[in-house]
């Protein structure tokens, strides 16, 4: 059980989305609370129970946390985020891709659903890795990501989810 607790309901969405054209228009987000046969239940970020069938043929990935030390300069990462008024991004949740999945999503887009104007930003960490805990930042470290038009600040809170 500890080891389907490890893993979201993102590995619902990715799942879905292989799997039916109805589910690559939904998101879901929560946690696992048990799986029987082609049955998932999860409990949603607001609580809510949630109930997927999955099909026969399904494959599932899992998503597993990690920390703000696991972010590597030149890492390929994606971050659901906040803008601030000084231009940088408050992450809300960081995602460290696999090598292989490098180059997917690039770019600096609003209308991530995670929080209310929320943005995301898919990019490589700047070689030089984080460029310090800004002041504006309170403190938290702040990474560089480039993406191909582009680059943007974010800064990580101790509250950003961060998972691999």
């Amino acid at each position: 059980m500890t080891l389907l607790r490890s893993f979201t309901a993102a590995a619902i969405v990715t799942a879905l989305a292989a799997t039916s054209a109805y589910a690559q228009a939904q998101r879901l987000s929560g946690e696992i609370q048990r799986v029987e046969g082609n049955l998932v239940f999860a409990k949603g970020r607001d609580g809510a129970a949630i109930t997927v069938k999955l099909a026969d043929n399904v494959v599932v990935t899992a998503v597993l946390k990690a920390t703000v030390a696991d972010i590597k300069p030149g890492a390929y990462i994606g971050s659901g985020a906040t803008p601030q008024a000084d231009g940088s991004q408050k992450a809300v949740e960081v995602h460290i891709f696999a090598e292989s999945q490098r180059g997917q999503g690039d770019g600096h887009r609003p209308g991530w659903y995670g929080t209310a104007n929320g943005t995301m930003t898919n990019g490589a960490v700047e070689p030089g890795g984080t460029v310090g805990a800004a002041a504006t930042s309170g403190g938290d470290p702040v990474f560089v990501v480039k993406y191909k038009e582009g680059d943007k600040r974010i800064v990580v809170p101790p509250t950003a989810r961060i998972v691999c």
